[in-house]
């Protein structure tokens, strides 16, 4: 259950990424029609988005959503087995992350 619904997280936040890329979002209403979802559910996708460091904007005279400048989206996700070596490396990952954001 719980991986198909990352699974269609994952999907869903890729479509949205495609439809921004190609600035063929629409307005916030009708991107929301789209991916199916509600106008305040697309602006939770879009702050989540912008919180992992994408730039988007809303161009309000084509009525879209875009990207500010160039942007490359990965999705990685896998299983690794636990180790201090890990730990200690993602640990270092979101505390030079922290320090980069303040």
């Amino acid at each position: 259950m719980m991986l198909t619904l990352l699974k269609k997280y994952i999907e869903r936040i890729a479509y949205i990424h495609y439809l921004i890329q190609k600035k063929s979002t629409g307005s916030p209403v009708v991107f929301a029609k789209k991916i199916g979802l509600t106008k305040a559910q697309v602006s939770v996708y879009i702050r989540f988005l912008r919180s992992v460091g994408l730039k988007i904007v809303y161009i309000k005279s084509r009525e879209t959503y875009s990207y500010d400048g160039e942007t490359d989206l990965r999705f990685i996700c896998g299983f690794v087995q636990n180790s201090p070596e890990l730990n200690k490396s993602i640990k270092y990952s979101i505390l030079k992350e922290k320090n980069r954001r303040a």
